[in-house]
């Protein structure tokens, strides 16, 4: 009889390593995934080319860039700021497409991100 015990013993500790491994995986799945979605960019170029922007989807600009050929007159700055808005936007989308495909479009992060980012126009 104790020879049963031990066998379902041994068998119940095999199916929780087995258990904690693949928790282990996936976590570190997750934690790549998480990773790349944080990574996530997104560039834009203003409607005549004098800029450029990229942005994350955590709304950092990591690039700006002038033509220098553009104007720097009065419009320079409202163009500026409406391109470094939609960079900021699609980066936001970019964002959310990626985390769909990790976890789902019903996901309350995916969900999150789309409600954060503005209507693509």
């Amino acid at each position: 009889m104790s020879h049963d015990i031990d066998e379902r013993i041994e068998g119940a500790l095999a199916r929780l390593d087995a258990q904690v491994a693949r928790a282990r995986g996936s976590h570190d799945a997750l934690t790549a995934n998480l990773t790349q979605l944080r990574r996530v960019e997104a560039t834009v170029r203003s409607p005549r080319g004098e800029c450029s922007v990229t942005a994350r989807a955590d709304g950092t600009i990591v690039q700006v860039r002038l033509d220098p050929r553009a104007d720097p007159g009065p419009g320079l700055e409202k163009l500026l700021t409406a391109t470094l808005a939609l960079a900021q936007g699609e980066a936001r989308h970019a964002a959310a497409d990626r985390a769909e495909i990790i976890l789902g479009k019903d996901a309350p992060l995916v969900r999150d991100i789309r409600a954060r980012a503005p209507e693509r126009g």
